[in-house]
């Protein structure tokens, strides 16, 4: 199993992304502007030390009073999962950027770390409680995050409401960092890893010494965390589907739902089986079930989902037409990119560092493949293969960002030790030479995977997680209610495995949606009113007609752009014109196309901050060349223009300062589009702003 992209899809659907050179005056502390945050990294501490307890004041649940970490008690509770020992919660600051609008209540369940010892060290896992908007009507929704190893909380600020908006009208949903991952101490997240991915974005280097670099740095994380006392096979799905048990009756909740995306259905499973005490109902959206093999299954679960794609291009006119035998067309082009990549440029959007890449041939095969876990990029992928075939590489720029962002929200210890203790044990390696050599074009995909290829039978004799009871490799029968989803082109769940497991569950209901990637519950209306009808009344068929009337993909194409209207927006003391329809406020706006960093912003401010954020730009963008093209006179205002280009996306800008104040122009384009824009946005802007007071 890959470390699942929900993150990335919640990214594309719910973040604003800045443009290249918008994101360097976003990082100046001194500019007063209202750009969207950009999420903070996730805490990569390994401490493994509790907080101080504090007081049970803010009416949670089972929590009314304070009560000592790691309490032993004598008699057995029928509803706790574990003999001897009280599972607690304990109030406190939420550990991450609250979503706006919402009032979440926050804490930490403290649990064994290995309940074969259950007096023995203590971790703790990060809690958040989002209370119902209105009358609550039903039991609260539990999720359970993907990955393994994705980041749950830290997410949330740019995740919440487009993942579980529509469910907590009348619902409590509770969200928590699994053991190992995030704000749950230990952590087992190792960031000189993501680091090191950003360095070597521009090295053309063999498969095995990037490989040999990589296991360098995850075992220096490993040997951070050993003196620490992690016992890396005590972090797996049996142990969190107990804290999962556990959480439950430290909350005092007689009943909730389950609600799993990826790897988040195989811990939902794992409950259902271990532990099926006050489970309502339980959603899987794209199912990972026990029994497949989990290493050996990613190349053909690719070949589908690639097929998927190359046949719905071809059956869609307008998409054949444009891009011909786009399998033909992806395929020459990885080929022509591995004998000589191309330099593009990427960001890293927490930190707002921009680095130089080389765009090779494996690296595009693996956007499309990450690509298709996205409903929102789907319909854009031949549209990217096309223009990357061409020498244009805007679409494939924003992609790679985006996709590189999402790795910083995921704990890779978690992940190994997952993989190593419950997958690689029951797999075969004879199979997955095997799956290399059938599906060779792409093969790449894995290579060098330190648990998904070959190498994963000998990474995971030593990385130290043990192998798992063979239970964690069968099927899961159950009679709990479920509601089983899957999307077509899910790169990693294919629908199979949806239906393998709904096979298995007396009362399921299984929905298949002809237009989705990976993780489908909150796409659109049609999969939210699935979900919301069945955790209304599990006991019934929930009403799918909506599928049916779901129209098929509409693959992008470039046009040129059309004519733009310009509206009056207020961006300080200034009326300024923006194009219509674009997507922002207060000086910043996104063209908001799925792939697109088209961006355009406007910051008024004091003396000399024209030169403050210059001075923003060459120090975060080091590498990229900015160069002055001339100067502008309208009106009484002389403005001083700037321009580079990071890869293929033009960076414009223009600065004004003088005794009165200071405003400051950015662009960030498409070079096909650049000069489009610039005549009808930025020099719009520039007349305006010239004739306007201060």
């Amino acid at each position: 199993m890959r470390p699942d992209l929900s993150t990335f899809h919640d990214l594309l659907r719910s973040v604003t992304v800045c443009a290249l050179l918008v994101l360097a005056a976003c990082g100046s502390d001194t500019i007063e502007s209202n750009p969207p945050a950009v999420p903070e990294p996730s805490s990569s501490s390994s401490s493994s030390t509790l907080p101080e307890q504090v007081s049970a004041s803010t009416g949670l649940a089972g929590a009314e009073t304070a009560t000592t970490p790691g309490t032993v008690t004598t008699e057995k509770d029928p509803t706790n999962p574990v003999d001897g020992y009280e599972p607690l919660f304990h109030p406190g600051p939420c550990p991450f950027e609250i979503p706006p609008g919402t009032d979440p209540r926050c804490g930490r369940l403290t649990v064994p770390e290995d309940r074969d010892d259950p007096t023995g060290r203590l971790i703790e896992l990060a809690v958040a409680i989002f209370p119902a908007n209105s009358e609550e009507k039903y039991p609260p929704v539990v999720y359970l995050e993907g990955g393994p190893g994705g980041d749950a909380l830290d997410t949330l600020s740019f995740s919440y409401h487009a993942r579980f908006g529509f469910l907590d009208q009348e619902r409590t949903v509770i969200v928590f960092d699994q053991r190992g991952v995030g704000h749950s101490t230990p952590s087992l997240a190792c960031p000189d890893l993501l680091d090191l991915t950003y360095d070597l974005l521009d090295e053309d280097l063999p498969i095995e010494e990037y490989t040999a670099r990589g296991l360098a740095v995850v075992n220096r994380c490993k040997e951070g965390w050993l003196p620490e006392g992690v016992d890396l096979s005590r972090y797996n799905s049996a142990e969190s589907a107990a804290d999962v048990a556990e959480l439950r009756v430290a909350l005092g909740h007689e009943e909730w739902d389950l609600y799993g995306v990826s790897y988040g259905t195989r811990l939902a499973l794992t409950v259902m089986r271990d532990h099926p005490e006050g489970i309502r109902s339980v959603i899987l959206d794209a199912t990972y079930p026990p029994e497949v093999d989990g290493v050996a299954m990613i190349l053909p679960g690719a070949h589908r989902s690639f097929s998927e794609l190359f046949e719905a291009c071809a059956s869609d006119t307008k998409c054949s037409s444009t891009y011909g035998d786009l399998e033909s067309l992806l395929f020459s082009t990885v080929d022509r990119l591995d004998a000589d990549p191309a330099e593009i440029w990427v960001v890293d959007f927490r930190t707002l560092e921009g680095y130089p890449a080389l765009l090779s041939g494996e690296m595009l095969l693996d956007l499309v493949y990450q690509g298709l876990y996205s409903d929102l990029i789907i319909p854009v992928l031949p549209q990217l293969v096309a223009d990357v075939s061409q020498g244009e590489y805007f679409k494939a720029q924003a992609l790679l960002s985006l996709i590189l962002t999402n790795q910083a929200y995921f704990s890779v210890g978690q992940f190994l030790s997952v993989q190593c203790h419950e997958e690689v044990p029951f797999s075969d390696p004879a199979l997955v030479s095997a799956r290399a050599a059938e599906y060779s074009r792409l093969a790449p995909l894995i290579a060098g995977a330190l648990v998904q290829s070959e190498a994963a039978f000998r990474f995971c004799r030593e990385w130290g997680a043990g192998a798992a009871d063979p239970i964690e490799n069968q099927l899961v029968e159950s009679n709990i209610p479920t509601l089983v989803l899957a999307g077509r082109f899910d790169p990693i769940t294919p629908p199979e495995f949806g239906q393998r497991v709904a096979r298995n569950l007396g009362n399921s209901w299984y929905v298949e949606f002809p237009t989705l990637g990976h993780g489908v519950a909150s796409s659109d209306w049609c999969t939210r009113s699935i979900t919301l009808a069945f955790l209304d009344d599990p006991s019934t068929r929930p009403d799918n007609s909506c599928v049916s009337d779901m129209s098929g993909i509409v693959f992008s194409t470039f046009e040129p752009i059309p004519e733009i209207d310009l509206v009056p927006a207020q961006v300080g003391p200034y009326l300024v014109p923006v194009p219509e329809g674009w997507v922002g406020e207060g000086g910043f706006y996104e063209r908001g196309w799925v792939g697109d960093l088209t961006s355009f912003l406007v910051i008024p401010g004091p003396s000399g901050l024209g030169e403050t954020i210059l001075s923003a730009v060459t120090r975060t963008w080091s590498g990229i060349t900015i160069e002055e093209s001339g100067v502008l006179e309208i009106g009484d205002r002389i403005w001083r223009r700037l321009s580079a280009e990071a890869g293929s996306v033009s960076l414009d800008a223009a600065l004004h300062d003088g005794d009165t104040g200071s405003i400051v122009v950015l662009l960030a384009s498409d070079q096909r589009e650049r000069e489009h824009l610039l005549e009808t946005v930025v020099l719009p802007a520039l007349e305006s702003l010239s004739s306007a007071g201060p």
